[in-house]
């Protein structure tokens, strides 16, 4: 982990120091991930860090599928995979769903730089790729969670772990307690969740199909 660090940059300064218990899930979710081919999605894929750190587990004999909604970070993702010597990653330059507070985010062109406006659904992606199940969604989409799941429960879109992290913090309505009904409906495990304790503020769900 110390040398994999040094290979990344951080955007806003965010760290794995800040997401321990969620790094701890995820290396946990990897070690139980026995298909020949593992697939990640990372949606809100930012620095790309959970994405590099699955493709490192597998020595690249997997394949890495990253969604950005900004141009700046998307911009990052890529040079950090490329700066970890990563092969099998595909960048789509996409939104999955509408944003909270997304005029704040528009206007902050020094970080996010341009926001995508093209729209992404998960089951397109699965028959890109010729994919029947994803062996690790992980998202963190500012607000779009509900969205996510709802595609997911409706397509029965097949995964093995979920990883949510969740903005109270900027909605009206508590999208934590919403994306563990809708985990639920799906009939699968909950193997973690506190609505403040998934790192800078952000929930975490962890859930196990």
């Amino acid at each position: 982990m110390k040398n994999f660090n040094l290979n990344i940059e951080f955007q806003g300064g965010a760290n794995y120091n800040e997401e321990k218990i969620q790094i701890d899930f995820f290396n946990k979710a990897i070690s139980n991930i026995k298909d020949s081919k593992p697939s990640m999605i990372e949606i809100g894929s930012n620095d790309c860090f959970y994405s590099i750190l699955f493709n490192k587990s597998f020595d690249s004999n997997c394949i890495n599928i990253c969604a950005e909604v900004s141009e700046n970070l998307l911009q990052l993702g890529m040079k950090n995979v490329k700066n970890n010597n990563c092969s099998n990653f595909y960048f789509k330059y996409a939104r999955v769903g509408n944003l909270f507070d997304e005029k704040s985010i528009e206007n902050d062109k020094k970080l996010y730089g341009n926001l995508s406006n093209e729209r992404l659904k998960l089951i397109d992606v699965l028959n890109e790729f010729n994919l029947q199940k994803i062996s690790i969604i992980h998202m963190d989409v500012q607000g779009s969670e509900l969205e996510i799941l709802e595609e997911i429960l409706l397509d029965n879109i097949k995964f093995d772990y979920i990883f949510i992290s969740t903005h109270n913090s900027i909605a009206t309505i508590n999208i934590h307690e919403k994306c563990l009904s809708l985990i639920e409906k799906m009939n699968s495990k909950i193997l973690f969740e506190n609505p403040t304790r998934g790192g800078l503020g952000d929930g975490l769900i962890v859930a196990k199909n």
